[in-house]
């Protein structure tokens, strides 16, 4: 009797005074029940496993299961997403410890269309970012089937000047001839691809079009304010324009990715930038939008390659002051400028062809 209740104090006393065997016995009490945690919500996991598994290529093939899905990539090396089941296009906690589990696992309900959803679940400083919303444009999604063009009533045709061509960017130019990015207060590369798309509609489609190689960059960050001065110039002096062509060139990138041959020819890749109403009202951004879409397809199915599509971005550009003004990117630093002027010329081709049948139905641009 003695003795028990000896051991029974010594216990008692052991538990609450020595801080040393309290702090280890909360501390395996802590890891035993998260492992028991872990394990339950994510019993699936684990019953998945095989023998097999354990082979050198099973071991690959289940941490990388579907390695193209956002969703298994992330699971694998977030073990929590496992416990998010698909619901009618969300996700749902569903595991038998969700009252335990519920409050942290509150930011993994996300959108499955969505993958920057899953990305800024897990990185929420990339929830403070916007993105640009890019949508490429195919030719024709059934290429034994020849569509035929069509044109909505905005945009008005005429005999007169009918396309302009501009330079926001004025000094943009093309590193493998001028050995820079930019000239500093005169004209670059750019300039000479809008005088070629000029004469390429003029002498050999005798579509009238006005090229200002006017310099509004010098300074850089009031460039397009500068621009916009010559815009509403050109539209007030030339109400019958359809199109208006502000001409860049994009960023650097690789030379696999700055050339496409064409007919034989190595020319610049180029395509269609469309401001949108994300920042300031823009009631009628989507006519420009369907513009460059129907110039995207038209480009796609005579000159394969040669459009990469349309990249929807948050400015406006100056697009709303006219339904036919569109941002052409043709080629990067790293093109030349020869190479820049191969695509302006199989641009002008298309836009001629898109303007002319146009006329011909006594229809209006799209």
């Amino acid at each position: 009797m003695f003795g028990r209740k000896f051991l029974f104090t010594f216990r008692y006393h052991r538990f609450f005074w020595d801080k040393s065997y309290r702090r280890r016995l909360t501390l395996g009490t802590i890891v035993f029940l998260g492992a028991f945690i872990f394990i339950i919500s994510n019993y699936h996991l684990f019953t998945s496993w095989s023998l097999a598994a354990w082979e050198p290529n099973s071991i690959y093939s289940f941490l990388f299961r579907n390695k193209n899905n956002a969703r298994n990539i992330l699971t694998t090396v977030i073990p929590t997403m496992a416990l998010v089941d698909q619901n009618q296009g969300r996700y749902r906690i569903n595991t038998p410890v969700q009252t335990i589990v519920a409050h942290t696992l509150k930011p993994f309900y996300v959108d499955r269309q969505d993958l920057d959803s899953f990305l800024k679940a897990q990185i929420p400083f990339l929830a403070l970012l916007k993105t640009n919303q890019v949508a490429p444009v195919m030719a024709n999604p059934n290429p034994g089937l020849k569509t035929e063009l069509k044109l909505p009533a905005f945009l008005p045709l005429s005999q007169d000047t009918l396309v302009a061509i501009y330079h926001t960017h004025t000094g943009e130019t093309y590193a493998r001839t001028d050995g820079k990015e930019r000239l500093d207060g005169k004209g670059g590369g750019v300039t000479a691809v809008g005088a070629a798309i000029k004469e390429e509609l003029e002498n050999k489609y005798a579509i009238k079009t006005i090229h200002v190689d006017k310099i509004h960059d010098e300074k850089y960050n009031l460039a397009y304010l500068k621009s916009e001065e010559t815009v509403r110039e050109l539209i007030a002096t030339y109400p019958e324009l359809v199109l208006l062509l502000d001409i860049h060139r994009d960023v650097k990138k690789n030379r696999k990715n700055s050339l496409v041959k064409v007919n034989g020819q190595e020319a610049a890749p180029l395509f269609f930038v469309v401001g949108s109403d994300a920042r300031a009202p823009f009631p009628t951004w989507q006519q420009n939008y369907e513009l460059a879409k129907t110039l995207t397809r038209e480009i796609e199915e005579k000159y394969p390659g040669l459009c990469l599509g349309v990249e929807v971005k948050e400015g406006r550009y100056n697009q709303f002051l006219h339904p036919g003004i569109l941002i052409v990117e043709i080629g990067n630093v790293n093109n030349s400028t020869v190479e820049a002027v191969v695509a302006g010329r199989l641009l002008a081709d298309v836009l001629a062809q898109v303007i002319l049948t146009a006329r011909q139905k006594q229809l209006t641009l799209s």
